[in-house]
């Protein structure tokens, strides 16, 4: 079930509806399909200021792609463009978000 009913947009106040149209115009929706690791990747872009890669078995595109994303410049939802350092295993890529905190 629902944890609540669906609420009409014209029986929200008038400046909600008024923020939400600015935000739908303001912001396009740009839906993909994307699969769990280009997701992932997406959203830890987004909020990052550093990404830790470390080479796996089987490889994934979660390291690959941000690495490409940063050389690009591509911003993330900070303005920034995050800093990608690769390191030589999982502990490393612990030490270095720990290190981050």
């Amino acid at each position: 079930g629902r944890l609540a009913e669906p609420i009409a947009i014209q029986e929200l106040p008038l400046e909600v509806i008024q923020a939400l149209r600015k935000a739908a115009a303001e912001h396009p929706s740009k839906q993909e399909p994307a699969d769990g690791c280009s997701a992932a990747v997406t959203v830890a872009y987004a909020f990052a200021e550093t990404v830790f890669i470390f080479p796996i078995t089987p490889t994934t595109p979660l390291g690959e792609t941000a690495d490409q994303w940063a050389v690009a410049g591509k911003t993330n939802s900070f303005g920034v463009v995050p800093k990608v350092q690769q390191m030589q295993s999982e502990a490393g890529a612990v030490a270095g978000v720990h290190g981050t905190l």
